[in-house]
């Protein structure tokens, strides 16, 4: 998860396998709203043959996520 963010905070994007996600805020969302059931799902994110991987986040817990997340991301570069 590092270096999700430039050095400005705005998100290196786009994210995800198909890059078609341009906001750390709709990565979030998109795992809030849970796990859709397609013939590629592992079974383990299956439990009991249902789907309830979701994050369940109360009001405000997305901006805090991300708050932490740009805390990953080195200013200065590697040293």
């Amino acid at each position: 998860m590092r270096d999700l963010v430039n050095a400005n905070g705005v998100a290196n994007g786009p994210m995800m396998h198909s890059g078609g996600i341009k906001t750390l805020g709709t990565v979030i969302a998109h795992y809030a709203a849970g796990i859709v059931n397609n013939a590629n799902l592992d079974g383990k994110l299956k439990p009991n043959g249902r789907i309830v991987q979701q994050l369940n986040l109360q009001a405000g817990e997305s901006a805090t996520i991300i708050a932490f997340i740009k805390t990953l991301s080195e200013k200065n570069g590697y040293t």
